[in-house]
């Protein structure tokens, strides 16, 4: 078991208790919010070196939860997505990148992981039509070979 292991199992099984305490002298949002970001955080840290199906829940957890400020949310539905990726759970990571793109504070980025996932996903032309759009919205993006 790897330190990030460790110090996973160790916040995991502590989180309840930790919230429960948190939970007798705070509403029940603030809660959430401290759980969400609590979540967020460790995914963050582990999304580096860890188990990419572990940082994919800790995202939906944190996502779900509703406690996060809207720049958190973002960019733990964009990680997520980037997870997905890398689990090649394409459907799910475009279902993500569609969830940002209205509003998506860097649309370059989000058109060039776009590209590469359909690149990935063998979807050639359309890869081809979200590169276009990302050198559109931003000409020094970076692209995936192939597009």
């Amino acid at each position: 078991m790897t330190n990030g292991q460790r110090l996973m199992a160790v916040l995991l099984c502590s989180t309840p208790v930790i919230l429960l305490i948190w939970g007798c002298s705070q509403q029940p949002q603030a809660a959430q919010t401290q759980a969400a970001q609590e979540s967020l955080d460790i995914a963050v840290t582990m999304s580096a070196e860890e188990d990419a199906e572990q940082v994919e829940a800790l995202l939906t957890e944190a996502i779900e939860r509703d406690g996060l400020e809207t720049d958190q949310w973002t960019d733990a539905v964009f990680r997520r997505a980037q997870v997905r990726y890398r689990l090649q759970k394409y459907d799910e990571a475009l279902a993500d990148l569609e969830e940002l793109e209205p509003g998506a504070p860097d649309l370059a980025l989000l058109l060039a992981l776009r590209a590469e996932i359909l690149l990935a996903a063998g979807k050639t032309a359309d890869a081809k039509v979200a590169a276009g759009k990302a050198r559109l919205a931003n000409p020094r993006v970076k692209l995936p070979r192939g597009v």
